[in-house]
């Protein structure tokens, strides 16, 4: 039988052998964590909420090397999808036979100089972009922006569709986008408001030798704007449907507009008649300026929760005298069905 001063040593033994099993265990974890470490950086990858209104990030490790490989890692990361099941990737993609393809087809990186520091990343979507609504383009721009830019050499991000830069609804340019012009994750969808409205745009019918206005319905951003000046601006913007024209002039600005006894006072700057017939020879000057008159009166009484069905014109704040294109404007104007086509 051991006596206790053994029993102490053996003790003593096993526990100098655990010690130097977990010393050299620690050595070894120590000495990959220091080469993951060189290899590899922690970057956050932005991806789309169970409600599909704001991003949440996800942490991933990308191996360091060029701008390049790192922006491709990062793009890799993205179109990979979330870990987490309540997640949904920001990177769309569509069906074509019995494949599926992503959204993005092509991403360059941009350098400025030969030795340069940081670069702009461009992302090329592909024409099935524009099947996308406003509010999922709202989420994927800044999911891409916000997980590009966590490279510390990324200094914005540009985009293109079918081969050309992104453009707003007006045509302008949208230009390169950074975390100071992006809706970020702090800012929720639900505090961004989206409605479908009705606008009114000519188009011409052969059969019957003259133009009438026909109904394109849209999406857009409203949030804390009123309603009836959102249509005037997507008014002015144009028409998005091919064959519909506008005839309201592009240069045409809102002063303001009002609600006073059911009736719409909205007050325009002195484009919208001198710019008017522009660009419009195909038709008379008469058909032109009814045609841009009621598109305007027939789009605001368009909206179901305000049901007004009138409207009267200022110029520069003042009513302008006299009879244009056969409807006086000096008096308030009433919704006109007999303009509409089918």
């Amino acid at each position: 039988m051991l006596d206790k001063d053994k029993i102490i040593n053996i003790i003593i033994a096993v526990l100098a052998v655990l010690l130097l099993v977990g010393a050299y265990v620690i050595s070894v974890f120590s000495s990959e964590s220091a080469r993951l470490g060189e290899n590899f950086r922690p970057v956050t990858i932005y991806f789309v909420n169970a409600e599909r209104n704001s991003l949440e990030p996800e942490t991933r490790y990308i191996e360091r090397g060029s701008m390049r490989e790192e922006v491709e890692s990062v793009l890799i990361e993205l179109i990979s999808g979330p870990v987490s099941p309540n997640l949904f990737n920001s990177i769309p993609t569509y069906n074509f036979g019995s494949h599926e393809y992503s959204f993005i087809y092509a991403i360059t990186t941009v350098v400025r100089e030969e030795y340069a520091t940081s670069c702009i990343v461009e992302i090329f979507f592909s024409d099935e972009f524009n099947e996308y609504s406003p509010a999922e383009v709202l989420l994927l721009k800044s999911a891409l922006v916000y997980s590009f830019t966590e490279l510390d050499f990324v200094e914005s991000v540009r985009f293109y569709v079918g081969g050309e830069e992104l453009r707003r609804r007006n045509g302008e340019l949208v230009g390169a986008m950074n975390r100071e012009n992006v809706y970020v994750n702090a800012i929720l969808l639900d505090d961004v408001t989206f409605q479908t409205i009705t606008l009114y745009f000519a188009k011409d019918f052969p059969n019957e030798s003259r133009f009438f206005l026909v109904r394109e319905e849209r999406e857009v951003e409203v949030s804390n704007r009123p309603i009836e000046h959102v249509i005037l601006e997507e008014l002015i913007k144009g028409p998005q449907t091919p064959g519909l024209v506008s005839f309201i002039p592009s240069e045409t600005q809102i002063n303001d507009i009002t609600i006073y006894e059911r009736v719409f006072y909205i007050d325009l700057n002195d484009s919208f008649l001198s710019r008017m017939s522009v660009g419009n020879s195909a038709i008379s000057g008469i058909e032109t300026f009814n045609l841009a008159v009621f598109s305007i009166v027939n789009s605001l009484t368009e909206i179901s929760e305000i049901n007004l069905r009138r409207v009267q014109f200022y110029i520069d704040a003042q009513i302008i005298e006299g009879v244009y294109g056969g409807v006086d404007i000096t008096q308030i104007i009433e919704r006109n069905e007999d303009i509409i086509g089918e």
